[in-house]
């Protein structure tokens, strides 16, 4: 990992940023002296001062550059994160769990055989402890999900209230008035399915609780919770395009309640999370429809149908891969197996914090990361600060700095000096040993086979 040598945030703009604190211009004869590649002409300048002032940009440059190589440790300590262990063996970016001497945690000594927690053995190993990246993807997955409910109550809550009032009375627009054509999709329908998926679902905690661990309760939770996020997020998707997603507000809730029970709590996301991501996929897909003037009613059973069937295929070909992959999901790291199932190993790690460990154990007071619930509080005022900014200075409503500082952090990460991202995906972008391979007859190279 690139690491800035000392003081070398001073030498970004060696003559551009005196040149601009001592004679203001607004030309490009205050970039001389600046890195080869630095990005003076491109978007970045006219989204971080709209009166395209180069000298405030570079000013702006090197300010947040000294915050980031100055302030991250002490951002982390005040977070607590510098518990994350003692030595660089728990990475930035892994998704996996330690002990206190920065070993990797085993979590089968921990387990009892009927999937519940031991505590004498977790007590020998003491707390877990998580890498850096995982546990800010935590903290501002806490700060996101507090900030959709203000952001939907201080921006949208009138204007919802007033559409519902005038939903029966409002003026039709011509889609609607051409969808009226097709006969619309009975109301029974939606109320049969509801109450066939909730009843099946209810005989399995009902009969099936030493496997699901869930009771009934947990059920009709996790359905209050998806109805209750599905018109904010909904609301947040159609205007962003980014679905803010309920598995840790979901895993949070029912560690709280039920903890030391991973099982329950992998299900009560299951039906709180993904429900609510079906739901709002289900209406999008019926809006494309609406404005495509496709019958609902064969928007309906297509969608029925559909899902039906990838959730039957889906199924069979996980348990015919379970069936017969050796190691699948737990390779040896020196096979170089292509089935390491990436997704599904952080749905379990998520299961062993959330529901085995419990919350409590690590974002509680008998965990390390109690101070991330903050992230919850700056959430929640984040929407307001942006209100009363927006109501102080009427520029700052279409004001987006966000994409202009992702940009300065994405350039000063991976394109400072020279300096570039290298993975399997950018190192051999054929992933084909034989891709470069002559196939003229007759051309005989090592390595390449001979047509």
């Amino acid at each position: 990992m690139f690491r800035p040598k000392r003081y070398e945030s001073a030498r970004i703009v060696p003559v551009g940023n005196l040149w601009c604190k001592y004679r203001p211009c607004r030309d490009n004869t205050c970039t001389k002296g600046l890195p080869k590649g630095f990005p003076t002409g491109t978007i970045l300048a006219p989204k971080v001062s709209h009166r395209d002032d180069p000298c405030t940009f570079f000013q702006l440059v090197l300010a947040s550059r000294i915050l980031l190589s100055n302030l991250t440790k002490h951002f982390m300590g005040l977070l607590g994160l510098s518990k994350l262990g003692h030595g660089p063996s728990t990475g930035i970016g892994l998704h996996r769990f330690f002990t206190g001497n920065g070993q990797e945690y085993n979590i089968t000594k921990i387990v009892h055989s009927n999937f519940e927690i031991d505590y004498i053995e977790y007590g020998k190993q003491g707390k877990v402890n998580l890498s850096t990246f995982f546990a800010l993807t935590y903290g501002f997955g806490f700060a996101t999900i507090a900030s959709t409910l203000t952001h939907f109550g201080l921006f949208y809550g009138k204007e919802i209230y007033q559409r519902y009032k005038a939903s029966t009375k409002g003026k039709v627009d011509v889609h609607t008035r051409l969808m009226r054509n097709y006969k619309d999709i009975p109301s029974w329908w939606f109320y049969v399915l509801l109450t066939v998926t909730l009843m099946v679902s209810l005989t399995l905690t009902l009969f099936m609780k030493d496997q699901i661990q869930m009771p009934f309760w947990g059920l009709i939770f996790a359905t209050a919770l998806a109805f209750g996020f599905t018109l904010p997020i909904s609301i947040i998707t159609a205007t962003t395009n980014q679905t803010p997603g309920l598995n840790i507000i979901t895993e949070y809730a029912m560690g709280l309640i039920y903890p030391g029970y991973p099982i329950a709590n992998v299900c009560f996301k299951t039906y709180g999370y993904m429900s609510m991501t079906q739901a709002i996929s289900f209406l999008s897909d019926f809006k494309l429809g609406h404005y495509m003037k496709i019958p609902p009613r064969s928007m309906f059973l297509v969608q029925f149908l559909g899902t039906i069937i990838a959730g039957t295929v889906n199924l069979g070909v996980a348990w015919y891969l379970l069936s017969n992959i050796d190691r699948i999901c737990h390779p040896d790291p020196k096979s170089n197996s292509p089935w390491t199932c990436p997704n599904d190993t952080v749905f379990f790690d998520a299961s062993v914090i959330w529901g085995l460990v419990g919350p409590k154990r690590i974002f509680g007071p008998l965990g390390n990361y109690g101070t991330l619930n903050w992230f919850f509080l700056g959430g929640i005022m984040g929407p307001v600060a942006r209100l009363y900014a927006a109501s102080s200075c009427s520029e700052l409503q279409y004001m987006d700095i966000g994409v202009a500082f992702m940009a300065i952090l994405l350039y000063f990460t991976t394109g400072l000096e020279d300096r570039s991202v290298h993975w399997w995906g950018t190192d051999n972008p054929q992933h084909c040993d034989l891709a470069t391979c002559p196939t003229a007859k007759g051309v005989n190279i090592t390595g390449c086979p001979v047509f």
